[in-house]
Protein backbone atom coordinates (compact mmCIF):
# COMPACT_ATOMS: atom_id res chain seq x y z
CA UNK A 1 0.00 0.00 0.00
CA UNK A 2 0.96 3.83 -0.64
CA UNK A 3 1.05 5.63 2.03
CA UNK A 4 -1.76 7.17 2.77
CA UNK A 5 -0.94 10.21 5.16
CA UNK A 6 -1.03 12.59 2.83
CA UNK A 7 -4.04 14.77 3.05
CA UNK A 8 -5.63 15.37 -0.68
CA UNK A 9 -8.12 17.53 -2.46
CA UNK A 10 -11.27 16.95 -1.88
CA UNK A 11 -13.74 19.10 -3.50
CA UNK A 12 -17.21 19.67 -4.51
CA UNK A 13 -17.42 19.50 -7.86
CA UNK A 14 -19.92 20.59 -10.48
CA UNK A 15 -21.66 21.44 -14.34
CA UNK A 16 -19.47 21.10 -17.02
CA UNK A 17 -20.27 22.48 -20.72
CA UNK A 18 -18.23 21.33 -22.91
CA UNK A 19 -17.14 23.25 -25.86
CA UNK A 20 -14.11 23.59 -27.89
CA UNK A 21 -13.23 26.36 -25.84
CA UNK A 22 -13.30 24.62 -22.29
CA UNK A 23 -11.71 21.13 -23.76
CA UNK A 24 -8.96 20.03 -22.40
CA UNK A 25 -5.30 19.32 -24.16
CA UNK A 26 -2.91 16.47 -23.49
CA UNK A 27 0.96 16.36 -24.20
CA UNK A 28 2.97 18.35 -26.42
CA UNK A 29 0.70 19.88 -28.13
CA UNK A 30 -1.60 17.40 -29.68
CA UNK A 31 -5.58 18.03 -29.61
CA UNK A 32 -6.92 16.29 -26.67
CA UNK A 33 -9.37 13.49 -28.28
CA UNK A 34 -12.45 14.91 -26.26
CA UNK A 35 -12.09 17.87 -28.85
CA UNK A 36 -14.75 17.96 -31.73
CA UNK A 37 -11.96 17.18 -34.34
CA UNK A 38 -11.03 13.97 -33.18
CA UNK A 39 -14.50 12.50 -31.50
CA UNK A 40 -15.77 13.08 -34.97
CA UNK A 41 -13.41 10.69 -36.82
CA UNK A 42 -14.00 7.85 -34.08
CA UNK A 43 -17.22 5.99 -32.98
CA UNK A 44 -17.37 4.88 -29.30
CA UNK A 45 -17.48 0.31 -28.90
CA UNK A 46 -20.27 -0.88 -27.67
CA UNK A 47 -20.87 -3.64 -25.42
CA UNK A 48 -22.68 -7.25 -26.46
CA UNK A 49 -26.37 -6.27 -25.07
CA UNK A 50 -25.52 -2.69 -26.76
CA UNK A 51 -24.67 -0.04 -24.57
CA UNK A 52 -21.71 2.25 -25.20
CA UNK A 53 -18.52 0.40 -23.70
CA UNK A 54 -16.63 2.56 -20.63
CA UNK A 55 -15.33 -0.57 -19.17
CA UNK A 56 -11.37 -1.11 -18.15
CA UNK A 57 -8.90 0.59 -15.73
CA UNK A 58 -8.52 3.94 -15.91
CA UNK A 59 -6.30 7.16 -14.11
CA UNK A 60 -6.98 10.67 -13.29
CA UNK A 61 -2.71 11.20 -12.73
CA UNK A 62 -2.12 12.97 -15.89
CA UNK A 63 -4.23 15.69 -14.56
CA UNK A 64 -2.52 15.77 -11.01
CA UNK A 65 -0.74 18.93 -11.99
CA UNK A 66 -3.60 20.62 -12.41
CA UNK A 67 -4.91 23.30 -9.68
CA UNK A 68 -8.88 23.11 -9.10
CA UNK A 69 -9.30 26.74 -9.11
CA UNK A 70 -7.38 28.71 -11.91
CA UNK A 71 -4.73 31.32 -10.96
CA UNK A 72 -5.63 34.59 -11.65
CA UNK A 73 -3.31 35.34 -14.35
CA UNK A 74 -4.87 32.93 -16.70
CA UNK A 75 -8.21 34.75 -16.29
CA UNK A 76 -11.07 33.32 -18.69
CA UNK A 77 -7.76 31.27 -20.64
CA UNK A 78 -8.88 27.20 -20.20
CA UNK A 79 -5.42 26.08 -21.55
CA UNK A 80 -1.63 26.75 -21.18
CA UNK A 81 0.28 27.88 -23.92
CA UNK A 82 3.61 25.61 -24.89
CA UNK A 83 5.54 27.67 -22.83
CA UNK A 84 3.55 27.22 -19.88
CA UNK A 85 3.50 23.71 -20.47
CA UNK A 86 6.72 23.05 -20.59
CA UNK A 87 7.33 24.87 -17.45
CA UNK A 88 4.78 22.36 -15.91
CA UNK A 89 6.50 19.80 -16.76
CA UNK A 90 9.99 21.22 -15.34
CA UNK A 91 7.74 21.75 -12.69
CA UNK A 92 6.94 18.19 -12.32
CA UNK A 93 10.59 16.29 -13.00
CA UNK A 94 12.09 18.84 -10.27
CA UNK A 95 9.58 17.39 -7.72
CA UNK A 96 9.87 13.72 -8.52
CA UNK A 97 13.65 13.87 -9.29
CA UNK A 98 16.46 12.33 -6.92
CA UNK A 99 14.35 9.82 -5.48
CA UNK A 100 17.71 8.50 -3.71
CA UNK A 101 18.81 11.76 -2.22
CA UNK A 102 15.04 11.28 -0.48
CA UNK A 103 15.32 7.96 0.50
CA UNK A 104 19.15 9.23 2.65
CA UNK A 105 17.12 12.16 3.91
CA UNK A 106 19.16 14.35 1.36
CA UNK A 107 16.00 16.29 0.55
CA UNK A 108 13.35 17.82 2.86
CA UNK A 109 10.11 16.73 2.21
CA UNK A 110 7.46 16.81 4.69
CA UNK A 111 5.20 14.90 3.23
CA UNK A 112 7.50 11.97 2.12
CA UNK A 113 10.16 10.98 -0.68
CA UNK A 114 8.58 11.90 -3.81
CA UNK A 115 8.92 8.62 -5.28
CA UNK A 116 5.87 7.74 -3.52
CA UNK A 117 4.15 9.59 -5.71
CA UNK A 118 2.66 10.16 -9.55
CA UNK A 119 3.47 13.74 -9.81
CA UNK A 120 5.50 12.97 -12.89
CA UNK A 121 2.90 12.51 -15.98
CA UNK A 122 1.35 16.07 -15.64
CA UNK A 123 0.80 16.31 -18.75
CA UNK A 124 -3.01 18.53 -19.00
CA UNK A 125 -2.55 21.69 -20.61
CA UNK A 126 -5.75 22.54 -18.39
CA UNK A 127 -5.39 25.55 -16.13
CA UNK A 128 -7.65 24.48 -13.82
CA UNK A 129 -10.02 21.29 -12.81
CA UNK A 130 -12.83 23.98 -12.90
CA UNK A 131 -14.41 25.29 -15.95
CA UNK A 132 -17.42 27.06 -15.00
CA UNK A 133 -17.62 29.61 -13.97
CA UNK A 134 -15.63 30.74 -17.11
CA UNK A 135 -13.01 32.12 -14.77
CA UNK A 136 -11.90 28.98 -13.10
CA UNK A 137 -12.97 30.05 -9.73
CA UNK A 138 -15.02 28.89 -7.28
CA UNK A 139 -18.01 30.54 -6.52
CA UNK A 140 -18.91 32.60 -3.06
CA UNK A 141 -20.25 30.56 -0.68
CA UNK A 142 -23.56 31.35 0.89
CA UNK A 143 -23.78 32.97 4.58
CA UNK A 144 -24.73 29.28 6.10
CA UNK A 145 -21.70 27.62 3.71
CA UNK A 146 -19.21 30.12 5.46
CA UNK A 147 -20.51 29.51 8.85
CA UNK A 148 -19.95 25.94 8.32
CA UNK A 149 -16.62 24.06 9.99
CA UNK A 150 -14.61 22.47 8.20
CA UNK A 151 -12.81 19.63 9.63
CA UNK A 152 -8.62 20.01 8.51
CA UNK A 153 -7.99 16.48 10.41
CA UNK A 154 -4.39 15.91 9.64
CA UNK A 155 -3.91 19.23 8.36
CA UNK A 156 -4.69 20.74 11.37
CA UNK A 157 -1.39 20.85 13.73
CA UNK A 158 -4.22 20.22 16.59
CA UNK A 159 -5.14 19.60 19.52
CA UNK A 160 -7.47 16.56 19.13
CA UNK A 161 -10.23 15.93 21.31
CA UNK A 162 -11.42 13.26 19.48
CA UNK A 163 -12.24 11.30 16.07
CA UNK A 164 -14.48 13.97 15.10
CA UNK A 165 -11.71 16.57 15.02
CA UNK A 166 -10.43 14.70 11.96
CA UNK A 167 -11.89 14.21 8.30
CA UNK A 168 -13.84 11.28 7.32
CA UNK A 169 -10.89 10.66 4.89
CA UNK A 170 -8.75 10.37 7.66
CA UNK A 171 -11.18 7.97 8.96
CA UNK A 172 -10.82 5.47 6.39
CA UNK A 173 -14.80 5.84 5.43
CA UNK A 174 -15.12 8.40 1.95
CA UNK A 175 -13.24 10.87 0.05
CA UNK A 176 -17.09 11.97 -0.80
CA UNK A 177 -18.37 12.25 -4.26
CA UNK A 178 -17.43 13.31 -6.76
CA UNK A 179 -14.52 14.43 -4.60
CA UNK A 180 -12.60 10.45 -5.42
CA UNK A 181 -11.95 11.73 -8.82
CA UNK A 182 -9.93 14.52 -8.43
CA UNK A 183 -6.32 13.30 -8.61
CA UNK A 184 -4.01 13.33 -5.73
CA UNK A 185 -0.50 11.96 -5.07
CA UNK A 186 -0.72 8.39 -5.83
CA UNK A 187 -3.47 5.58 -6.17
CA UNK A 188 -5.37 7.65 -9.01
CA UNK A 189 -6.92 4.67 -10.99
CA UNK A 190 -10.26 3.31 -11.50
CA UNK A 191 -12.09 0.19 -12.35
CA UNK A 192 -15.52 0.16 -14.36
CA UNK A 193 -17.11 -3.00 -15.12
CA UNK A 194 -20.66 -2.77 -16.91
CA UNK A 195 -23.68 -5.43 -16.88
CA UNK A 196 -26.37 -5.10 -18.80
CA UNK A 197 -28.33 -3.49 -15.62
CA UNK A 198 -25.71 -1.82 -14.21
CA UNK A 199 -22.10 0.32 -14.32
CA UNK A 200 -19.68 -0.08 -11.29
CA UNK A 201 -17.12 1.84 -10.28
CA UNK A 202 -13.82 0.45 -8.09
CA UNK A 203 -11.80 3.26 -7.14
CA UNK A 204 -8.24 2.23 -5.96
CA UNK A 205 -8.61 4.99 -3.22
CA UNK A 206 -9.84 3.97 0.08
CA UNK A 207 -11.67 0.95 -2.05
CA UNK A 208 -14.54 3.03 -2.46
CA UNK A 209 -17.34 0.29 -4.74
CA UNK A 210 -20.51 2.44 -6.67
CA UNK A 211 -22.81 0.43 -8.40
CA UNK A 212 -24.85 2.78 -10.79
CA UNK A 213 -28.30 1.28 -12.05
CA UNK A 214 -29.03 2.04 -15.27
CA UNK A 215 -31.96 -0.32 -15.80
CA UNK A 216 -34.76 2.67 -15.02
CA UNK A 217 -35.20 1.84 -11.04
CA UNK A 218 -36.24 5.10 -9.43
CA UNK A 219 -34.11 6.46 -6.33
CA UNK A 220 -33.82 5.20 -2.91
CA UNK A 221 -36.67 7.12 -0.32
CA UNK A 222 -35.39 10.11 0.50
CA UNK A 223 -35.28 9.47 3.96
CA UNK A 224 -32.11 7.13 3.30
CA UNK A 225 -28.73 9.44 3.11
CA UNK A 226 -25.23 7.30 1.74
CA UNK A 227 -21.93 8.79 2.11
CA UNK A 228 -21.57 9.13 -1.75
CA UNK A 229 -25.20 9.89 -2.38
CA UNK A 230 -28.11 7.59 -4.24
CA UNK A 231 -26.80 7.28 -7.81
CA UNK A 232 -28.84 6.46 -11.27
CA UNK A 233 -27.67 6.55 -14.31
CA UNK A 234 -29.09 6.75 -18.00
CA UNK A 235 -27.72 6.90 -21.43
CA UNK A 236 -27.62 9.78 -23.51
CA UNK A 237 -26.00 8.85 -26.73
CA UNK A 238 -22.75 7.62 -25.77
CA UNK A 239 -22.75 9.26 -22.71
CA UNK A 240 -23.56 8.00 -19.37
CA UNK A 241 -25.53 10.62 -17.15
CA UNK A 242 -25.44 9.89 -13.40
CA UNK A 243 -28.13 11.39 -10.92
CA UNK A 244 -26.67 11.36 -7.64
CA UNK A 245 -28.75 12.58 -4.57
CA UNK A 246 -29.99 11.25 -0.83
CA UNK A 247 -26.05 12.99 0.64
CA UNK A 248 -25.59 12.45 4.10
CA UNK A 249 -24.85 15.94 6.38
CA UNK A 250 -21.66 13.82 7.82
CA UNK A 251 -19.61 15.37 5.34
CA UNK A 252 -20.86 18.68 5.14
CA UNK A 253 -17.71 20.81 6.06
CA UNK A 254 -16.26 17.63 6.93
CA UNK A 255 -13.55 17.74 3.63
CA UNK A 256 -10.30 19.61 4.01
CA UNK A 257 -8.74 20.06 0.87
CA UNK A 258 -6.21 21.40 -1.96
CA UNK A 259 -8.14 19.95 -5.17
CA UNK A 260 -5.36 18.40 -7.01
CA UNK A 261 -1.54 18.27 -6.08
CA UNK A 262 -1.68 21.61 -8.27
CA UNK A 263 1.53 23.22 -9.39
CA UNK A 264 3.09 23.20 -6.23
CA UNK A 265 2.47 19.61 -4.69
CA UNK A 266 0.31 20.10 -1.52
CA UNK A 267 -1.66 22.94 -0.33
CA UNK A 268 -4.35 25.01 -2.12
CA UNK A 269 -8.60 25.80 -1.89
CA UNK A 270 -10.50 24.38 0.91
CA UNK A 271 -13.69 22.65 0.02
CA UNK A 272 -16.84 21.95 2.14
CA UNK A 273 -18.21 18.57 1.38
CA UNK A 274 -21.37 17.46 0.38
CA UNK A 275 -24.33 18.19 2.32
CA UNK A 276 -27.92 16.71 2.66
CA UNK A 277 -29.35 19.51 -0.32
CA UNK A 278 -26.55 18.20 -2.90
CA UNK A 279 -27.60 17.53 -6.06
CA UNK A 280 -24.46 15.70 -8.05
CA UNK A 281 -24.72 15.16 -11.92
CA UNK A 282 -21.94 13.14 -13.28
CA UNK A 283 -21.33 12.44 -17.20
CA UNK A 284 -19.05 10.10 -18.21
CA UNK A 285 -18.54 10.05 -22.28
CA UNK A 286 -15.76 7.80 -23.81
CA UNK A 287 -13.98 10.48 -26.29
CA UNK A 288 -11.14 7.73 -27.54
CA UNK A 289 -10.10 4.26 -27.32
CA UNK A 290 -7.72 6.04 -24.20
CA UNK A 291 -9.84 8.55 -22.64
CA UNK A 292 -13.22 9.15 -21.15
CA UNK A 293 -14.09 12.87 -20.75
CA UNK A 294 -15.35 12.66 -16.89
CA UNK A 295 -17.49 15.98 -16.40
CA UNK A 296 -19.46 16.99 -12.55
CA UNK A 297 -22.27 19.36 -11.98
CA UNK A 298 -22.43 20.23 -8.09
CA UNK A 299 -25.50 22.37 -7.14
CA UNK A 300 -25.83 23.24 -3.33
CA UNK A 301 -28.37 26.30 -2.80
CA UNK A 302 -27.20 25.76 1.21
CA UNK A 303 -23.35 25.89 0.40
CA UNK A 304 -22.84 27.78 -2.67
CA UNK A 305 -24.50 30.62 -4.44
CA UNK A 306 -24.76 28.97 -7.83
CA UNK A 307 -23.44 25.66 -9.30
CA UNK A 308 -20.23 25.25 -10.40
CA UNK A 309 -18.42 23.15 -12.95
CA UNK A 310 -14.97 20.65 -12.85
CA UNK A 311 -13.75 18.24 -15.79
CA UNK A 312 -11.26 15.94 -16.11
CA UNK A 313 -9.91 13.44 -18.52
CA UNK A 314 -9.51 9.98 -17.04
CA UNK A 315 -6.60 8.19 -19.16
CA UNK A 316 -6.87 4.36 -20.10
CA UNK A 317 -3.92 2.28 -18.29
CA UNK A 318 -4.61 -1.81 -18.68
CA UNK A 319 -1.05 -1.50 -17.45
CA UNK A 320 -1.96 -0.68 -14.05
CA UNK A 321 -1.66 -2.15 -10.98
CA UNK A 322 -4.20 -1.82 -8.70
CA UNK A 323 -2.54 -3.06 -4.88
CA UNK A 324 -4.44 -3.55 -1.40
CA UNK A 325 -5.69 -0.28 0.22
CA UNK A 326 -5.02 -1.37 3.49
CA UNK A 327 -6.62 2.22 5.31
CA UNK A 328 -7.73 0.91 8.48
CA UNK A 329 -5.17 -1.88 9.18
CA UNK A 330 -2.62 0.51 9.09
CA UNK A 331 -4.19 3.94 10.18
CA UNK A 332 -2.95 4.54 13.52
CA UNK A 333 -2.25 8.12 13.10
CA UNK A 334 -5.63 8.96 14.68
CA UNK A 335 -5.02 6.76 17.47
CA UNK A 336 -1.71 8.32 18.24
CA UNK A 337 -2.52 11.75 17.50
CA UNK A 338 -5.00 11.94 20.04
CA UNK A 339 -2.32 10.24 22.29
CA UNK A 340 -0.34 13.11 21.87
CA UNK A 341 -2.33 15.76 22.35
CA UNK A 342 -3.55 13.98 26.01
CA UNK A 343 0.45 14.37 26.21
CA UNK A 344 0.40 17.81 25.33
CA UNK A 345 -2.41 18.26 27.86
CA UNK A 346 -0.43 16.36 30.67
CA UNK A 347 2.66 18.87 30.14
CA UNK A 348 0.69 22.14 30.58
CA UNK A 349 -0.94 20.98 33.39
CA UNK A 350 2.11 20.34 35.30
CA UNK A 351 3.73 23.38 33.85
CA UNK A 352 1.05 25.12 35.57
CA UNK A 353 1.62 23.92 38.65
Amino acid sequence: MRNRRIAAALGIVTVVLVTSTSALLLGGGRPNAGTPQAAAKWTAPKTSWGHPDLQGTWTSEGMAGVPIERPKQFGNRATLTDQELAERRARAQKASKDEKADRQGQVGNEQGPTHWYEWYRRESRATSLIIDPPDGQMPPMTPEGRKMKVVLGTFSPGPYAGPEDFNTWDRCITRGMPSAFIPTAYNNSYRILQTPETVEIFFEMLHTYRVIPVDGRPHVDGRIRLWEGDSRGRWDGDTLVVDVRNFTDKTKGALPANGSSGEGGFGGTMFTGTGAASHLVERFTRMSPDMIRYEATINDPTIYTRPWTMALDLQRDDKYRIFEYACHEGNHAIANSLRGSRAQERRGAAKER
